[in-house]
C-alpha cells in the first residue's frame, strides 16, 4: 500500500467516510452514504479516491501464525543509508508482511511470515549481513485483533483450492466484488458468498480497514516494546487491542514481552498514553520508537 501523505483535497466527508469504514469494513456504499449524508455516487467516488490515494485499504486477514506459520517481527539496525535499501529490498519479499523504518532512519521494523520448521533464508539474510550492526528476530507468540474480531490458527474444516483462491483475493482487497473473485477462483459468485460467510463464521477471515494516520488527524506513530511482569500480559495487551491509539498489539519472544503500534494526534499524546494507559500493569520496561517511512503496509 503506497501512500500519498499529502492532505490536499482531503475534507470532513473523506474523514468521516474513513471512520465509518473502520467501525463497520464491509458496510455497503449504501450504508456508508446514509451514515455520512451523502449521496451513494459521492460515497463511492470518494471510497474510490481514497483507496488510489493510499489513504483507504480494506482487507481481509488471517492471523500471522494461520496454520503453524511461523511469524516474527524484525528490528534491524545500521547506518541510515544501509537501512533505507535494506527496507527496499525486504518490501519485494512476498512473505513480508509490512516493513517500515524508524524516522531516525537507523532501525529498520519487518514482519516476517515462514514456514514451520525451516530455516528461513531471508533472515539469515539478514542476520548474516556484515552492514547491519544489530538484529533482533522476535517470534510473534500471540497477536490481539484491534478488530475485535475472534480468530483462530487453525480452520475447523479443511480448506480446499477455492478457499484459499478467495482468502488469497480478500487478502488484496476485502471489498472486492464477489463477481471478481469468483472469476478468479473458477466458481460462480454465489458460492464465493458461502465461502467467505463460512471463512468470516468460523475465524479463519477478519476484516479491517487500513486508515492513512493523516486522514484521521493522527501525526504520530511509534513502535512501543513493553515488558509485563508474568500475571498481567494478557490482560495488558486486551486492553490495548481496545484503545483507539492502537493499530497492532502483540506478545513476543524476546528482551520486550509485548510489541505495540501506537498512533497518536501529536507528542504530548503519545507521552500521555505511555504514561497512563500503561501504568497498574506491572510494566517494568518500555522503549518508544517513533516511526516514519513506510516501505511495505499489510500483507498482499
Amino acid at each position: 500500500m503506497t501512500t500519498d501523505t499529502g492532505g490536499a483535497g482531503v475534507d470532513e466527508t473523506d474523514r468521516a467516510l474513513a471512520r465509518e469504514l473502520e467501525r463497520d469494513p464491509l458496510a455497503s456504499v449504501a450504508t456508508l452514504a446514509g451514515r455520512i449524508g451523502v449521496s451513494e455516487r459521492t460515497a463511492a467516488r470518494r471510497y474510490r479516491r481514497l483507496t488510489d490515494r493510499g489513504l483507504v485499504r480494506v482487507v481481509a486477514r488471517t492471523l500471522p501464525g494461520f496454520e503453524g506459520r511461523v511469524s516474527w517481527l524484525i528490528r534491524a539496525w545500521s547506518d541510515t543509508t544501509y537501512v533505507s535499501q535494506l527496507g527496499v529490498v525486504l518490501a519485494r519479499q512476498p512473505r513480508t508482511r509490512w516493513v517500515r523504518t524508524s524516522v531516525a532512519r537507523d532501525e529498520l521494523v519487518c514482519g516476517l511470515v515462514s514456514a514451520p520448521h525451516h530455516d528461513d533464508p531471508v533472515l539469515g539474510g539478514i542476520a548474516d549481513d556484515r552492514r547491519t550492526h544489530r538484529v533482533e528476530a522476535l517470534q510473534l507468540l500471540q497477536v490481539w485483533t484491534v478488530s475485535g474480531a475472534e480468530a483462530v490458527e487453525w480452520p475447523a474444516h479443511r480448506l480446499d483450492d477455492v478457499d484459499r483462491a478467495v482468502i488469497r483475493e480478500l487478502r488484496a482487497d476485502g471489498r472486492r466484488p464477489h463477481r471478481t473473485v469468483a472469476a478468479a477462483a473458477g466458481v460462480d459468485a454465489t458460492t464465493v458468498t458461502r465461502r467467505i460467510r463460512r471463512l468470516v463464521d468460523t475465524g479463519v477471515l477478519y476484516h479491517e480497514a487500513e486508515i492513512a494516520p493523516e486522514l484521521q488527524g493522527l501525526s504520530v506513530d511509534a513502535m512501543v516494546w513493553v515488558t509485563v511482569a508474568p500475571g498481567r500480559i494478557r490482560e495488558l495487551a486486551a486492553d490495548l487491542s481496545r484503545h483507539p491509539f492502537c493499530r497492532f498489539v502483540a506478545a513476543t519472544s524476546g528482551r520486550f514481552t509485548l510489541a505495540v503500534n501506537v498512533v497518536a494526534p501529536g507528542l504530548r499524546e503519545l507521552v500521555e498514553f505511555v504514561d497512563g494507559h500503561l501504568s497498574g500493569y506491572g510494566v517494568t520496561a518500555q522503549e518508544v520508537v517513533p516511526m516514519g517511512r513506510v516501505l511495505k503496509r499489510g500483507a498482499r
